[in-house]
This record gives C-alpha cells, sequence and structure tokens, in this order.
C-alpha cells in the first residue's frame, strides 16, 4: 500500500492530491504517518469484525467453513 500511496499522491486531483501542495519531496514524510494510520485501523476493524461475524453466526445459527473455539 506505501508503494501505491507514493505513486498515487503526487497525480492531480481526483486520482490523487498534487493539485492541493503534495509533491514528491513531501512523500517521506508523509508515508510513514499514512502507514501507521493503516495499521491502526486494521487493529480495530478485523477484531471488530469477527466479533461481529461470530454475533451473527451465533444469532442466526449459520454454517461457517471455520470452526469456532
Amino acid at each position: 500500500m506505501t508503494v501505491v500511496n507514493a505513486v498515487i499522491l503526487p497525480l492531480p486531483y481526483p486520482i490523487g492530491f498534487g493539485t492541493f501542495g503534495v509533491t514528491v519531496s513531501q512523500l517521506p514524510a508523509l508515508l510513514p504517518l499514512i502507514g501507521l494510520f493503516n495499521f491502526t485501523v486494521a487493529l480495530y476493524t478485523i477484531p471488530l469484525a469477527y466479533s461481529m461475524r461470530r454475533a451473527i453466526a451465533a444469532r442466526y445459527r449459520l454454517n461457517t467453513l471455520h470452526s469456532s473455539p
């Protein structure tokens, strides 16, 4: 994802943010922040999705591919 951000961010709007002043020279400072943001999003969305799947499967007695512990 970091490589995609490095390529896309300097491009002009509507694909990137180059129109709004993001340049290639600013990317080394922005990419670690974007990576940290993506990491924190995964930290709360993966457990949330897992718990929602368990709650829905228990409520509706769904057959899942993986057995629950």
